[in-house]
C-alpha cells in the first residue's frame, strides 16, 4: 500500500556540511516548488561501506530538507518515504522501472527544482567532501549547483567544483536540477558523521540555505 501511496508523492503545503561547523538556518521562504528525489531504495541499497547503506542516508538528508522546507512555508514532493524503490513486484527490469516513474513524478508534479541525493565511495578512501553535479548544458542548473557547492564548501572548509553530468533524472527532465553527492561512504570519518543525524541536519540546513538564495534571483 505504502508504494502507492508513494506513488502519488507526498504533497504537503504549510507556513515551511561539513564537519568543521554548523550551518546556521536562514529564516526565509523558498518561493519555489522543490522536488526532492532520495537516491536509491528497497532492492537497490545503492554504495556501502562497513555496513552502512548509501539508501538510507539519502533518504534522511532527504527528509530532513523536507521538513526544513514546509516547515518555512516553503511547498516539496518527495519521492519515497521509506525504504522501498517505485517498481513493481514482479518488474522484469526493476532499475529502469524505478527510474521512469521518478521522472514521472517529477515531471508532472510542477515542481521548480530538483534535488537528488546521493552518496559517494571510491577505492581511495583519502577522499572526502560533498560535491554537485548539474544538468550539463543547463545555465540554471549550473547556476543552482554552484551556489550549493559553494555553501558546501564554506561549511566543509573544501574547494570542491560543480560538474556537469548527463545522469537519467537530467535527461528526461526539464526543470533546474542537481544532484549532490553529500560526501564519501569509503572515507571512515565521514561515514561516521553522515550516519549521525545532527550532520545530516546540518547537510539539510546548508542545502536549504542555498535554495533560499537561488529562489531570491531566479
Amino acid at each position: 500500500m505504502k508504494k502507492y501511496l508513494i506513488g502519488a508523492l507526498l504533497i504537503i503545503l504549510a507556513y515551511i556540511c561539513f564537519p568543521f561547523g554548523n550551518a546556521e538556518k536562514v529564516n526565509t521562504r523558498i518561493n519555489k516548488i522543490v522536488f526532492i528525489d532520495p537516491g536509491h531504495g528497497g532492492y537497490d541499497p545503492g554504495t556501502n561501506s562497513d555496513g552502512i547503506l548509501e539508501k538510507e542516508i539519502n533518504l534522511k538528508i532527504s527528509t530532513f530538507l523536507y521538513e526544513e522546507i514546509i516547515n518555512n512555508s516553503g511547498m516539496a514532493f518527495i519521492t519515497r518515504s521509506n525504504d522501498y524503490d517505485l517498481s513493481n513486484v514482479n518488474s522484469s527490469n526493476h532499475k529502469l522501472e524505478d527510474m521512469n516513474k521518478r521522472v514521472k513524478a517529477i515531471n508532472n508534479s510542477g515542481a521548480d527544482i530538483l534535488i537528488s541525493i546521493h552518496l559517494n565511495a571510491l577505492r581511495d578512501t583519502s577522499v572526502y567532501g560533498p560535491m554537485v553535479y548539474y544538468r550539463k548544458n543547463d545555465s540554471s542548473s549550473l547556476q543552482l549547483a554552484e551556489l550549493i557547492q559553494s555553501d558546501l564548501n564554506e561549511f566543509s572548509g573544501l574547494k570542491k567544483k560543480v560538474h556537469p553530468e548527463t545522469y537519467f533524472l537530467f535527461k528526461h527532465t526539464s526543470i533546474p536540477a542537481v544532484l549532490i553527492e553529500c560526501g564519501f561512504l569509503s572515507n571512515p570519518n565521514e561515514r561516521k558523521l553522515l550516519n549521525q543525524d545532527h550532520y545530516q541536519k546540518s547537510l539539510a540546513t546548508c542545502i536549504f540555505n542555498s535554495l533560499i538564495k537561488y529562489s531570491s534571483f531566479s
